[in-house]
């Protein structure tokens, strides 16, 4: 099975570069979600590579456009957004040539992004609540759980200076099987193409043991105090199929 996407997931990122281990048993505190472990840690073979975090906002994507939340209509907003936070350690390989990243730890604003990526993508994604506040000089982005008011993901980001230039990259992800998913005992792979204009921002932590708390959320520590933000942002869905990846 095969398909492309028609509409891409519209919006803006910041991603931070964090340290890759070396092999599964180096993987941080936080980096999976103890009911997902079983899943997300079968299939393929672990090699490493660089790590990243993003922090996704999306004003539409392949499932329509995101729906106005609660506080969105009390304040009158016009936007209409959804938010992502993810956590990505590296790229598994699988034979027949196969290779891609793959997401451990996910969380969404949206019910319905929720439902579709574990059912469509393979990708567990866990409901929580995004704080992004702005001001003249800086963004402070934070996530916490729905029964918390502690973020488990805290920075603040310094406003880029610098002139924004093109980017464009292809991402291959290979999600193995989960519960509930369409994919039976199959992997999901995944080519997305992202577009859009980036820029380099300086940014603090929020928490003291890095980006995570080391319980919800991976408590890394950064290659720098430097990231990635790309605004506008478009990431196109080119291919999904399904591969098998389990021994």
């Amino acid at each position: 099975m095969s398909m492309r996407s028609l509409i891409p997931f519209l919006g803006q990122s910041w991603s931070f570069e964090i340290p890759g281990p070396p092999d599964l048993t180096a993987l941080p505190n936080g980096w999976v979600d103890p009911a997902d472990k079983e899943y997300l840690s079968a299939g393929g073979h672990f090699i490493g590579g660089p790590s990243i975090v993003r922090f996704a906002t999306y004003t539409d994507s392949v499932w329509g456009p995101c729906k106005l939340k609660l506080w969105q209509k009390i304040l009158k907003s016009e936007y209409q957004l959804d938010y992502e936070l993810i956590y990505d350690p590296g790229i598994w390989n699988f034979s027949g040539g196969f290779y891609g990243n793959r997401g451990t730890r996910l969380f969404v604003s949206s019910e319905t992004a929720g439902e579709k990526g574990a059912k469509d993508t393979n990708m567990p994604k866990h409901l929580a609540l995004f704080s992004v506040v702005e001001d003249v000089k800086v963004t402070r982005l934070s996530v916490s759980l729905p029964i918390s008011t502690s973020p488990f993901f805290d920075v603040t980001v310094k406003h880029p200076l610098t002139e924004p230039v093109e980017l464009m990259m292809n991402i291959t992800r290979i999600q193995p099987p989960i519960p509930g998913s369409a994919s039976g005992n199959k992997c999901v792979l995944v080519k997305t193409t992202h577009r859009g204009k980036k820029r380099e921002f300086k940014y603090e932590l929020g928490l003291k043991d890095g980006l995570g708390d080391g319980v919800n959320f991976p408590a890394v520590e950064p290659l720098s105090n430097k990231g990635i933000a790309v605004q506008p942002w478009s990431v196109t869905v080119t291919e999904i199929g399904r591969i098998d990846c389990l021994d």
